[in-house]
C-alpha cells in the first residue's frame, strides 16, 4: 500500500529507457534519481510507506503497452514525466502519459488536488513547453522542475549530474511539492482509512508467502483459518512476476504486515521467470527477514532435512533450522499442521506491544544540511549494515515544522550525529544550541533525558579546524574527521560505536 491511501503507488516514473543508459553496467541517471527521491522522501521526510514504480524491463524493442503498465498507471497517485529529447520522440512514453491523463480525467478525483496537478514535468533537457511539436497537451499546466545544466534559454543542456551540488538544489522544490500534494491527499482521506499515527502494522495482518505446489492446500487452509478469526491475509502476489517487480511488490506488502508465514518442504517451488536460479518461496523469505514483519517458518516434522535430494533446498532448510535466530529474526517450527495452525492463531490473538516510553526504538539520529545529503545517506547505510538503529532528522518544507521535528527527535535518541561539510559554522552552532535547549527543557520538566552524546562528523568541504565554532564543554561533544575522504572511512565511523581511534580519527 502506498502513502497515498487508496493507491498502490505514490509515484509512477515515466521515462525513455535510453536516458538511463550508462557504460560498464554503472547505475544510470534514472536509477540514481529514483534512489535520491526515495532517500529524501522516506528518510528525510518520514514517508515510510512511500511506493515509487517504474518500468525496469518491459520496454524492449516492440514490447506492447501491457496490463502490468496499465495497472501501475491506474494505481498511481502522481505521474512523473522525465522529459528529454528521447522522451518526446518516444511513442511508448506518450502512450503512458496519455493513458494516465485520460484515465484520471474520467475519475471523480480528477487530475488535480486543490490547485496542484498530479502530473509533474521534470525537464532533463531545456525544452520549454510549446517549443517542440512532440509536446503532449496533457502536460500543459503541470508543475515544471528543471533537472538540466543549461546556462540560459538558448541552450538545450544535459541532465544535471547526480554528484553536482546543483542536482541537490533542484531536488528540494520537487520533494517539497510531492510532500505537499501527498499531505493534501491524505487530509482528504476519510479517517476510517487513514494510517494510524504509530506507523505500526495492524496486529491481525499476515503476509502469506508463496509455496511449492504440494503445500498449496495447507496454505489455503491457513488463509481460511486466519480470515475466520477476523485476521487479514496478504496473499495475492502472483508468481509469475519478474525479479525486480516481484521484490518491489513483496517489500511493500511486508511493510504492512505484523507476521509473515513461510511453508517449506523438499520442493523449491516456482522459478522466478527472469532469474532461473531464484525461487519465489525462498526469495520471499529473504525479503521477509529484511522487513519489520516476523517470519514464521514451518516444515513437516517427518521431513529429514539431511536427506533432501535437491542440494540447494537441503542447504537452505538446514540453514533455517540451525542458523542464528536471535533477536526475533524468525521462528522455525517443526510440528504437525494442526499445531502450527494453533501457533498462528495464538499470534493473531496477541495484542501489539506497548511502545517503550521515551525511546521510540531509535538510538542514533543523523542530522544534516541538504548540501551534505550524500554523505548522510552513505553514513546511515554504513551504520545500518553494522546493525545500528539509525534514522534521519525528518525535514519539512516548513522550517518551523522542521525545527519542531528536530527537537522531538532529540528527546528520543542517545546519540546525535551532526554532519559538518558544505555549511557555515553558524548552522552547526545553531543545531547544537537546539539540542542543548531540548536537554534543558527535559531537565526543567523533571523528564528523563535520553541524549548521551553529540557527534560532529566532518565530511569533505568542511574547511578544517578553523571553521569549527566554539563548542560548549558542558556536554560531551566528540568531533570526528572524515573530511580527508569522499567515502565513509570505517576507522572514523566505527568510533560512533565505541571502537578504538584509528587514522583520521576523533579529537
Amino acid at each position: 500500500m502506498a502513502h497515498a491511501a487508496g493507491y498502490d503507488h505514490d509515484i509512477f516514473i515515466s521515462y525513455a529507457h535510453d536516458d538511463n543508459h550508462a557504460p560498464a553496467d554503472a547505475p544510470g541517471w534514472v536509477d540514481q534519481f529514483k534512489a535520491w527521491l526515495e532517500s529524501l522522501l522516506i528518510k528525510r521526510r518520514g514517508k515510510r510507506s512511500l511506493s515509487i514504480w517504474r518500468d525496469t524491463g518491459r520496454m524492449r524493442g516492440n514490447t506492447l503497452f501491457d496490463d502490468a503498465i496499465r495497472e501501475a498507471l491506474e494505481g498511481s497517485a502522481l505521474f512523473f514525466a522525465l522529459v528529454s529529447r528521447n522522451y518526446l520522440n518516444s511513442s511508448y512514453c506518450r502512450e503512458e502519459l496519455t493513458f494516465f491523463h485520460h484515465y484520471n480525467s474520467a475519475t471523480p478525483g480528477g487530475l488535480r488536488v486543490g490547485n496542484q496537478s498530479r502530473l509533474f514535468t521534470l525537464l532533463l533537457n531545456n525544452i520549454p513547453y510549446g517549443h517542440c511539436q512532440q509536446w503532449s497537451p496533457a502536460l500543459e499546466g503541470t508543475a515544471g522542475f528543471a533537472f538540466h545544466d543549461a546556462a540560459d534559454e538558448t541552450e538545450v543542456g544535459d541532465f544535471t549530474a547526480i554528484n553536482d551540488l546543483r542536482f541537490q538544489k533542484q531536488m528540494r522544490p520537487l520533494v517539497d511539492a510531492v510532500e505537499l500534494i501527498l499531505e493534501t491527499m491524505e487530509a482528504k482521506t476519510p479517517a476510517a482509512v487513514a494510517t494510524g499515527g504509530s506507523g505500526a502494522p495492524p496486529a491481525n495482518t499476515f503476509y502469506m508467502a508463496a509455496v511449492a505446489e504440494p503445500l498449496q492446500d495447507f496454505r489455503e487452509r491457513l488463509i481460511d483459518e486466519i480470515q475466520a478469526r477476523q485476521g487479514t491475509v496478504l496473499s495475492e502476489i502472483p508468481p509469475p512476476w519478474e525479479f525486480d517487480g516481484h521484490g518491489e511488490r513483496v517489500r511493500r506488502l511486508l511493510q504492512t504486515a505484523r507476521f509473515s508465514i513461510h511453508l517449506f518442504d523438499q520442493w523449491q517451488g516456482g522459478t522466478i521467470i527472469d532469474r532461473p536460479a531464484a525461487h519465489y518461496p525462498q526469495e520471499q523469505f529473504t525479503l521477509a527477514r529484511e522487513s519489520p514483519a516476523l517470519p514464521l517458518v514451518w516444515v513437516p516434522p517427518a521431513l529429514e532435512l539431511e536427506t533432501i535430494e535437491n542440494p540447494v533446498q537441503r542447504q537452505f532448510l538446514l540453514d533455517c533450522a540451525n542458523g542464528e535466530r536471535e533477536a526475533g529474526q524468525f521462528e522455525f517450527v517443526r510440528a504437525p499442521r494442526s499445531a502450527f495452525i494453533d501457533l498462528v492463531l495464538e499470534k493473531l490473538a496477541q495484542p501489539l506491544p506497548a511502545p517503550v516510553s521515551g525511546q521510540a526504538g531509535q538510538t542514533y539520529l543523523v542530522d544534516t544540511h541538504q548540501n551534505d545529503n550524500e554523505y548522510a545517506f552513505d553514513l546511515a547505510r554504513y551504520l545500518a549494515k553494522l546493525g545500528v538503529d539509525v534514522d534521519f532528522n525528518q525535514e519539512s518544507r516548513d522550517p518551523l515544522v522542521s525545527l519542531e521535528r528536530f527537537e522531538r527527535a532529540i528527546r528520543q535518541v542517545k546519540h546525535l550525529i551532526i554532519l559538518f561539510g558544505r555549511v557555515a559554522p553558524g548552522w552547526l552552532q545553531a543545531r547544537i544550541k537546539l539540542a542543548l535547549k531540548a536537554i534543558c527543557d527535559q531537565f526543567q520538566g523533571d523528564q528523563e533525558c535520553c541524549l548521551e552524546k553529540i557527534w560532529v562528523y566532518k565530511v569533505p568541504a568542511s574547511r578544517g579546524e578553523i571553521a569549527l565554532p566554539r563548542l560548549p564543554p558542558i556536554i560531551k561533544i566528540q568531533v570526528l574527521d572524515n573530511s580527508h575522504a569522499d567515502a565513509i572511512d570505517p576507522a572514523v565511523a566505527d568510533q560512533l560505536l565505541g571502537a578504538a581511534v584509528g587514522p583520521g580519527g576523533g579529537q
